[in-house]
């Protein structure tokens, strides 16, 4: 639907809510599929194609992805190993009640709200002004299905992309050569996935600073987009904050104080 459109902000604007919404509900999903709608939207609007010219591309890169997890699955069969969960994401699930529409809808209206809100901020942005489809992702990458986790995981991001960015800043201030760019980003992305499974504030850390390298390369972004990435997830922490952290512990105070209503 996005691709077709052409990334209509629109269709793109229901699509990641909508996403975004399933998200909460289906845990296993999260922002994964909303994050993909946003991804596609920035990649048809730079003028890349739309309608069925980027069908193909698509289709054979969830194709590929389907015969590599099909090929890994195969791979430990054969082992005599069944692919299960890590401990952690088990143990995490059991923690977890399951979820319905019903118990989830609160968080999923917050949800909503949020993507809503800085999708219109997006849409006030400067035109021309790169990189704010962050906010965006800064607001999808934020929320989790609960509210402690959200707690935490804003907490991550917002320490982890702040470090970030002053690397960013300071490695491209000198215009680095190309090979050292290169040994950069390979040396981030080893980092980036071996510490994602301890903590993801380590993922926040290195992550963003690979995919701005990554990006533009061979070229090179301004010393001080990695400060522009930085405020958009200010920014978007911001909208988490006041839309879904907020809300509900206000809700719970008015309960405390008045237990005979409602």
């Amino acid at each position: 639907m996005v691709i077709l459109s052409a990334g209509n902000p629109m269709v793109v604007a229901i699509a990641t809510v909508m996403a975004a919404a399933i998200g909460v509900v289906v845990t296993s999903v999260g922002v994964t599929a909303a994050l993909a709608v946003v991804l596609i939207a920035v990649h048809t609007q730079r003028g890349a194609g739309a309608g069925f010219s980027l069908l193909g591309p698509y289709a054979g890169g969830v194709i590929t992805v389907f015969a590599a997890t099909m090929l890994w699955f195969g791979a430990e069969l054969v082992r005599g190993r069944r692919p299960r969960p890590s401990t952690a994401t088990a143990a995490s699930t059991e923690r977890r009640p399951r979820r319905d529409f019903r118990t989830a809808s609160p968080q999923v209206l917050r949800i909503s709200v949020a993507v809503v809100l800085a999708m219109l901020g997006t849409e006030l942005m400067p035109e021309g002004m790169v990189g704010g489809h962050w906010l965006i992702t800064s607001v999808l990458l934020s929320i989790q299905p609960y509210p402690a986790a959200t707690k935490i995981r804003l907490a991550q991001r917002l320490s982890g992309n702040t470090i970030g960015a002053v690397f960013v800043a300071a490695f491209l201030a000198p215009h680095p050569v190309q090979p050292i760019v290169v040994m950069a980003m390979i040396a981030l992305l080893l980092l980036a996935v071996a510490l994602r499974p301890v903590n993801y504030f380590w993922w926040a850390l290195t992550g963003p600073p690979v995919l701005l390298l990554i990006s533009e390369y061979p070229d090179l972004y301004p010393w001080y987009e990695g400060g522009v990435r930085l405020a958009m997830n200010v920014l978007g922490a911001a909208i988490v904050l006041v839309v879904v952290l907020v809300p509900p512990r206000v809700a719970d105070r008015v309960r405390r104080r008045n237990p005979h209503q409602g």
